[in-house]
C-alpha cells in the first residue's frame, strides 16, 4: 500500500525534511508539504535532492513553496530509470558546475529510460554549465511529459569535455531516443546554444497550446533546435518520428546562423508539422561564418507540413525572413499567412526571399490558399527567392512585395526570382511592378485592396482581407469559436488546503465490499479506498438508489464517465454474444464492459443523475476521455491509442487501458476522480471528479 509523507520544515535534512520524507519514501510513495510552508523557500545547503525510486512530490497544499539549490546545487536528480513525477511548485537557482552530462540539468536531470511528469510547475533561474537544460535534462530513451508549466530566466553554459556541446537547450534539453511532450506551458526569456528555450537530439517532440517569447540562443534555433525526431538503428536512417508543434505562439526570439525562433532538421522518414500557430517577430542574425538563415523557421531535411500557420515581421541579416527550407525537403503549405518579414543585411544592399527561401533542391513545394505579402528583401525576392516548377501555386495571393535590388533602379524580382509551376487560382498585385516575374505563368495581375494584418495575440490569426471581390485567392485563416486560444493558458496555481496533523499519512485500506462498514441510521452507504475502485453491492439484499452529483471538469478535453456491471471483484465481464467470460487483460475486454453499461456517459453538463441499482451487482467505474460511448466505438472499438485527443476508453483495472496505466481513484468518501491523458497524465485524478450517494430502499 503506498504512503504519503508530508513536509514539515524548510530545513535541508533532519526530521520533517524534503530529504528525509525522500529518504523514507518507498516505490510508488506520494510526498506532499504542510500548509505552513506556503509562499516559503527550502534552500539546499548539503548538496541535491537524489530520487532513486517511483515518486511523486506534489506541493498542492503549500501554494508558492520554492525548492532552490541555493546557487549551488543541482535541485533534484533521477538517478535510476524511475517514474517521477513533480506537481505544483517552484524549481529555483538550481546550479551545476561540472561539463559535458555531468553539468546537465540544474533544475532536474533524469536518468536513462526514465519516465518524467511535470505539471503545473515554474522553473526560475536554474543555470547548467554542461550539456544543456537549465531547467530539465531528460535522459537517453526517457519519455518526459510537461504540462501548464513555466520556464523563465533559464540558462546553460553548454560546456563539453571539449569545447561546446551541440545539446544546449536553455530550458530543455532532451536524448537521445526519447519523448518529450510540452503543453499548455510558457516559455520566456531562456538563454542556451542550439535552442534557447528546447533542445532534442533524434526525439520524438509534441509542442501544444504553449507560448516561447523572448529566449535567446547563442547558436540556431532562438527557442528550438531538433536534431532528428526518432532513434538511429545500426547507424542506419532513423526509423521515422515526428517533429510536432501545434496551436502554439513564438514571438521575440533570437538565433544567431539559423531559425530565429525555430530550427527543425530531421532524417529520413521522420516528419515535421507546424499547424495553427503564430511566428511573429523573431529574428536571425549572422553567425561568424556570415549566415544568416530563416528568420523565424530554419527546416532541413525531410518532410515538413505548415497548416494554418503565420508568419508575421519575421528578420533575416541573409535569406528567408520568414522561412528557409534546405536539402531534401518535401513541403507543404496550405492556408497559411506571410506577412511583412524581411531579408536583409545591415546596410540593406543584400537579402533574399524576404517571405520565405526555397533551397530543396528539386523537392515537391506544394503552396495553396495562401497569403504572401508585403514582404521585403534588400537585394532580390521580396516574397520568394529559390525553387522553379517542382514548386507548385493553387489559390495563392501574392501582394505588394519589395526587392530593393541593392539600391539599384532595377525594379526587378519583387515578389519572386523564378515562375513556379501553376495549380490555378493564383493573383499577383501590379504593385510594385506590373511589369515584373509573374509568380506563376497564369497568374492574374490586379489590385487585391488587401486589407492590413494586425496580430491579434493568439496562437491562430485572421488573414488579412482582399478588398476586391475578383480575387479568390489567399488564406482563409481564422480562429475557431472556442478553441485555438492561449488566453487561458496562464499558470494556475492551487489554493492551499489545510495542514494535515500527522508526518506520514497513510490512505486507509477498506474491503470495497463494504463487509466492515455498518450502514448509518439513513442506510447510507459508504464507499472509502480499495482497490479497485467499485461499487460492490454483492452483499446487499435489497435494491439501492444512488445520486450521482457534483460532476465537475475543468479539463480541456470532454470527457464522459459511468458504471459497468462486472461478474467479480476481478473485472471479468460477460460478452453478450458468447456469453463467456473476458478478463481486464484480454482483447475486447473494452468493448464488452461498455456493452454492460449500468450508469452511461456523465459529464460536466449532467448536473443531478440518479438511478436505481439492483442487490447482488457489483459496478465498475469507466471514463471515455474526449468523447461519448457512441464516439469511441465508432472511432476506437478496440480501444488503442491513436491520436492525442482521439477517444480512449480506461477502467479501474489496469490491464484493460490501453497504457496499463491508474486512471481511477477514490479521493475520499464516495468520490471518484478520472485521469483522461494517455500515459497517466499528471496522476491528480481531478480531469473529471464526482460524488455519490448510496441509500437502501
Amino acid at each position: 500500500m503506498s504512503k504519503v509523507f508530508t513536509v514539515r520544515n524548510r530545513k535541508d535534512s533532519g526530521q520533517g525534511s524534503l530529504r528525509d520524507a525522500i529518504a523514507q519514501a518507498q516505490s510508488g510513495d506520494t510526498i506532499k508539504f504542510a500548509s505552513r510552508l506556503r509562499n516559503k523557500t527550502i534552500k539546499l545547503t548539503s548538496g541535491q535532492l537524489e530520487v532513486d525510486k517511483d515518486l511523486i512530490i506534489d506541493g498542492k497544499n503549500a501554494t508558492g513553496l520554492t525548492i532552490s539549490g541555493n546557487n549551488r546545487y543541482r535541485v533534484i536528480d533521477v538517478i535510476n530509470d524511475s517514474e517521477f513525477t513533480l506537481k505544483n511548485l517552484i524549481i529555483a537557482n538550481g546550479k551545476t558546475r561540472n561539463v559535458g552530462r555531468d553539468g546537465a540539468g540544474a533544475g532536474i536531470r533524469t536518468a536513462n529510460r526514465s519516465t518524467l511528469t511535470v505539471v503545473n510547475t515554474t522553473f526560475e533561474n536554474n543555470h547548467a554549465n554542461g550539456q544543456g537544460g537549465g531547467a530539465i535534462k531528460a535522459g537517453f530513451r526517457s519519455n518526459s511529459t510537461v504540462i501548464n508549466s513555466k520556464f523563465e530566466g533559464n540558462s546553460t553554459s553548454a560546456n563539453d569535455q571539449s569545447g561546446k556541446s551541440e545539446r544546449g537547450g536553455g530550458a530543455i534539453s532532451a536524448g537521445s531516443a526519447a519523448f518529450l511532450t510540452v503543453v499548455d506551458s510558457e516559455f520566456s526569456n531562456n538563454t542556451g546554444r542550439n535552442g534557447g528555450a528546447i533542445n532534442t537530439l533524434w526525439t520524438n517532440l509534441k509542442v501544444e497550446n504553449s507560448t516561447f517569447t523572448d529566449n535567446t540562443s547563442r547558436s540556431s534555433g532562438g527557442a528550438i533546435y531538433t536534431d532528428g525526431a526518432s532513434e538511429k538503428i545500426n547507424d542506419k536512417l532513423p526509423i521515422g518520428g515526428k517533429i510536432e508543434i501545434l496551436n502554439s505562439r513564438f514571438e521575440g526570439n533570437e538565433g544567431v546562423g539559423a531559425g530565429g525562433a525555430l530550427y527543425l532538421y530531421v532524417y529520413g522518414s521522420d516528419e515535421v508539422i507546424v499547424e495553427d500557430s503564430t511566428i511573429i517577430d523573431n529574428q536571425v542574425v549572422k553567425n561568424a561564418k556570415g549566415t544568416s538563415l530563416g528568420g523565424g523557421l530554419r527546416h532541413g531535411n525531410g518532410k515538413l507540413i505548415l497548416r494554418n500557420t503565420t508568419f508575421a515581421y519575421n528578420q533575416s541579416e541573409s535569406q528567408g525572413g520568414g522561412l528557409w527550407i534546405g536539402e531534401a525537403s518535401p513541403v507543404t503549405i496550405d492556408n497559411s499567412i506571410f506577412y511583412g518579414n524581411r531579408a536583409e543585411t545591415a546596410d540593406g544592399k543584400s537579402g533574399l526571399g524576404g517571405a520565405m527561401t526555397l533551397a530543396n533542391g528539386s523537392n515537391t513545394t506544394k503552396i495553396t490558399n495562401t497569403t504572401v505579402a508585403n514582404n521585403y528583401a534588400g537585394f532580390k525576392g521580396g516574397a520568394f527567392w529559390g525553387g522553379g516548377l517542382n514548386v507548385k501555386l493553387k489559390n495563392t495571393l501574392v501582394a505588394d512585395n519589395y526587392a530593393h535590388n541593392g539600391g539599384k533602379d532595377w525594379n526587378t524580382s519583387h515578389h519572386t526570382g523564378k515562375v513556379f509551376s501553376d495549380g490555378g487560382g493564383n493573383f499577383q498585385s501590379n504593385d510594385p511592378n506590373p511589369d515584373d516575374r509573374t509568380i506563376t505563368k497564369n497568374a492574374i495581375l490586379l489590385d487585391p485592396e488587401l486589407g492590413a494584418f494586425t496580430d491579434n495575440g493568439d496562437a491562430v490569426q485572421t488573414a488579412p482581407i482582399p478588398g476586391n471581390p475578383k480575387v479568390t485567392g489567399g488564406a482563409t485563416l481564422a480562429p475557431t469559436a472556442g478553441g485555438n486560444s492561449l488566453s487561458n493558458n496562464e499558470l494556475q496555481l492551487v489554493a492551499a488546503v489545510a495542514d494535515q496533523t500527522t508526518d506520514v499519512d497513510e490512505p486507509l485500506s477498506f474491503d470495497g465490499n463494504n463487509q466492515d462498514t455498518t450502514p448509518a441510521q439513513n442506510d447510507s452507504i459508504l464507499i472509502t479506498e480499495g482497490e479497485p475502485e467499485l461499487i460492490n453491492l454483492d452483499d446487499q439484499t435489497s435494491s439501492v438508489s444512488a445520486k450521482f452529483f457534483n460532476i465537475e471538469s475543468d479539463a480541456g478535453f470532454n470527457n464522459s464517465v459511468g458504471f459497468y456491471a462486472v461478474e467479480n471483484e476481478q473485472g471479468d465481464v460477460k460478452d453478450k454474444v458468447t456469453g463467456e467470460l473476458i478478463s481486464p487483460d484480454e482483447a475486447g475486454y473494452a468493448e464488452a464492459a461498455l456493452a454492460q453499461q449500468v450508469v452511461g456517459d456523465m459529464n460536466r453538463n449532467t448536473g443531478i443523475f440518479e438511478a436505481e441499482f439492483q442487490p447482488g451487482t457489483i459496478l465498475a467505474p469507466y471514463i471515455i476521455a474526449n468523447g461519448t460511448t457512441e464516439e469511441w466505438l465508432e472511432t476506437n472499438p478496440n480501444n488503442q491509442r491513436l491520436g492525442y485527443a482521439d477517444p480512449t476508453a480506461y477502467f479501474a483495472y489496469l490491464g484493460a487501458n490501453p497504457d496499463g496505466k491508474d486512471h481511477v481513484r477514490l479521493l475520499g468518501e464516495n468520490k471518484f476522480g478520472f485521469e483522461d491523458l494517455f500515459g497517466g497524465g499528471d496522476l491528480d485524478h481531478d480531469d473529471i471528479t464526482f460524488e455519490v450517494d448510496l441509500t437502501v430502499a
